[in-house]
């Protein structure tokens, strides 16, 4: 167990172990949210896993975004000693759980789910049961598809208004939006505005995770991707960059404060960046940059270089997990 983790839910109110159990508690569900298929395996068949210490009748809440072999793996392994998991990803930034503003995609057995309805309840807004155990982990890789298709599409629009000559404030306040919204967009618009992603939900690695899975889903059911294909692109190009990458002018509001740009003015004249010298590694950072952030290029006669799009969709992004 991690010691900053066992503090932090300490602090949450609940009440850690002293060491790791021998034998769990008689609690009829527990939840699980793992970062990896080798934790899913600890934690079920390791010493002292469930797998040989879970009680009798035990509803195992799976929540993690991991691969549906592996779970159902674990699933097979628990069902042995009398055990039920349900497949039951999570969609939603740290932020919204927080709130307690995310969806479960909640799969499996049925009578299991209906048992587990108010543990699901006690820390989501809604719970989809959307079938036979693997359909949650579907339904979530299908909305991944749409959040780094939808923060990829905001970043590059936003983008464009400030090559443009526009306010990308003013881009994401005016009537565009009202046609044209996402919750990406409501969420990382702000921030790829204002360059800053200290707030971001989710880091860029473990995002990548997402759409390697996304990728295998669409590789077993022979279904081309050709957007999702080039928002991918982005990331591994935000990836590749490294942590300078972290470093994203913004357009200040100073400029606005003046005459309105001329569009033959350059965007370096019109727009004041200022480069934030103090942003944390790309590692470390959500996705939440990748079109929006904009990085120098000395091709680009306004200092903008291609890059830029895949800076910031990249650190812009999220998912929701």
């Amino acid at each position: 167990m991690r010691p900053e983790a066992v503090d932090a839910l300490a602090r949450a109110g609940a009440r850690p172990p002293q060491a790791r159990p021998r034998r769990w508690p008689s609690a009829p569900v527990a939840v699980t949210s793992l970062p990896s298929v080798a934790a899913l395996q600890e934690v079920v068949g390791g010493e002292h896993g469930l797998a040989s210490a879970a009680p009798d009748g035990l509803i195992l809440i799976e929540t993690s975004t991991l691969p549906v072999a592996a779970k159902a793996e674990a699933a097979e392994a628990l069902g042995r000693v009398g055990a039920v998991v349900l497949d039951c990803p999570l969609s939603g930034t740290a932020s919204q759980m927080r709130a307690r503003d995310i969806a479960v995609y909640a799969s499996g057995d049925p009578a299991a789910l209906k048992r587990s309805h108010d543990v699901l309840a006690a820390f989501s807004r809604v719970q989809h049961e959307v079938g036979a155990f693997g359909n949650g982990m579907r339904m979530k890789l299908i909305a991944n598809h749409l959040v780094a298709v939808h923060h990829t599409a905001a970043a590059e629009a936003l983008l464009l208004a400030r090559r443009a000559g526009l306010d990308p404030a003013l881009a994401l306040r005016s009537p565009v939006r009202r046609v044209s919204n996402s919750r990406m967009l409501e969420i990382r618009g702000p921030m790829m505005v204002e360059g800053d992603f200290s707030q971001a939900n989710i880091a860029l690695e473990v995002f990548q995770k997402d759409i390697d899975l996304i990728n295998d889903l669409a590789r077993t059911a022979r279904c081309p991707l050709p957007l999702f294909s080039a928002a991918a692109q982005l990331h591994l190009a935000a990836m590749a960059q490294g942590p300078d990458s972290a470093r994203i002018p913004r357009a200040s509001s100073r400029c606005w404060k003046g005459r309105p740009p001329s569009p033959g003015d350059p965007a370096g004249r019109v727009l004041a960046l200022s480069r934030h010298r103090h942003r944390p590694p790309v590692a470390e950072d959500s996705a939440m940059a990748l079109v929006s952030s904009t990085l120098r290029s000395p091709s680009s006669p306004d200092g903008l270089g291609s890059r830029s799009a895949a800076t910031a969709s990249s650190k812009a992004m999220t998912a929701p997990r």
